[in-house]
């Protein structure tokens, strides 16, 4: 601890996460994919897990992070006037936290309507970093963070982890070809929090509809699950294999994982990695978006991409609409199915009509604007002028 306090004043900042969950790591890149944090000024610090410390060290020095490791948290403190972001709610951060001359900031790894977004733990941060207006309310309306004392805690940054704002377009489903992109998230780390589609029947139902249409005819298919899938429910593995499997009889499907991902190392000797799989995905080759209720949605906001949300009914003990967007503000641009394939606010007659006509007309400017700041400052000076708050 005394040679990791001479280190970390050699840093603007630290980024601190505590997790036994291998795909942890990959929610690090996305604040420095696009340039709002930069590997020469971070220093990423986390608490030692056995069953992931190898495969943590092998990807930061791959990837050129500097880190370090720490076993003693209970006891580790932390240079006066340090700036720490927390990517995780996890047990170890107040340990972290009892450095109170430093500034505690969260910074989170997707927000997303999920009950994970208004964790009581968030009360313990000086800071916390959101994309704009719905998540502000949100955090005040749980009492999170008290209405006398957003402006000052709540701090608004946009979407810099997402990437570089282009407009897919709003006719872009009349194209020919169609590649649709469907999003599972995972279990949760609470049964609480079980917000994946992969739970039932519900997704390749939908996914079977919307490939029975003739006027868009989807040529691709590419299946993203949550990194952490199958982490607290292995079955969830099989499940995410059942439905590609499935879908590869009508249509070309792909799959997009990271081998530094948990569900990788699940089903990774079931398929061909070369033949089957891309790491990543371009936005602008993507027309139609399937998702669960998760930071998915986002995505799809920010590219203005037309999204269908397969939800759990259990997460809406209710059929009125309203009351569904009450809950899940972020959805609100999307068609809504529910376990039996209709739609909260439509007749099931003809859900696949309903879907299209929907989805080819949905108006997402309205959402997108309360959902972060449309033209906020570019990643570099937005991150400057977040420190300069705490100098």
């Amino acid at each position: 601890n005394t040679v990791l306090s001479d280190i970390i004043p050699n840093y603007r900042y630290i980024l601190y996460f505590d997790s036994d969950d291998s795909s942890s790591i990959l929610q690090i890149d996305k604040w420095f994919e696009f340039g709002f944090l930069k590997k020469s000024s971070a220093l990423i610090i986390f608490n030692q897990h056995r069953s992931v410390r190898k495969h943590y060290f092998k990807y930061l020095v791959d990837n050129e992070y500097n880190f370090a490791a720490i076993c003693d948290y209970r006891n580790f403190l932390l240079p006066k006037g340090t700036i720490v972001f927390y990517v995780f709610n996890s047990i170890t951060n107040p340990y972290v936290i009892n450095s109170t001359d430093s500034h505690h900031i969260f910074i989170g790894h997707g927000e997303s309507d999920k009950a994970a977004s208004v964790n009581p733990m968030m009360k313990m941060y000086d800071a916390i970093l959101v994309s704009g207006d719905i998540a502000k309310r949100r955090l005040v309306e749980h009492g999170i963070v008290a209405s006398s004392d957003q402006e000052r805690r709540i701090i608004r940054i946009g979407l810099p982890s997402v990437g570089p704002l282009f407009k897919s377009g709003k006719g872009a489903l009349e194209k020919m070809e169609t590649t649709l992109l469907y999003a599972p998230t995972w279990e949760g780390s609470l049964a609480s929090q079980a917000y994946s589609s992969l739970d039932n029947d519900i997704a390749l139902d939908a996914l079977k509809l919307l490939l029975s249409n003739k006027q868009y005819k989807i040529t691709t298919v590419i299946v993203k699950p949550h990194p952490s899938t199958g982490k607290r429910v292995d079955t969830y593995a099989a499940k995410l294999l059942s439905i590609y499997q499935s879908l590869k009889i009508d249509v070309d499907t792909t799959l997009c994982l990271s081998k530094s991902s948990h569900i990788y190392s699940l089903i990774k000797d079931q398929i061909n990695y070369e033949t089957e799989v891309t790491e990543t995905i371009d936005y602008r080759d993507i027309q139609l978006m399937t998702v669960d209720v998760s930071s998915m949605t986002t995505f799809a906001l920010h590219y203005e991409i037309p999204f269908a949300l397969l939800h759990q009914r259990h997460n809406v003990a209710t059929n009125n609409p309203s009351m569904v967007y009450e809950k899940f503000p972020l959805s609100k641009s999307a068609v809504n199915f529910i376990e039996d394939i209709g739609f909260i606010d439509q007749p099931v007659e003809d859900p696949l009509n309903v879907l299209l006509a929907r989805l080819l007309t949905n108006k997402v400017d309205a959402i997108r604007r309360e959902h972060w700041l449309e033209n906020c400052s570019d990643n570099e000076e937005l991150l400057e002028l977040l420190i300069a708050k705490f100098q």
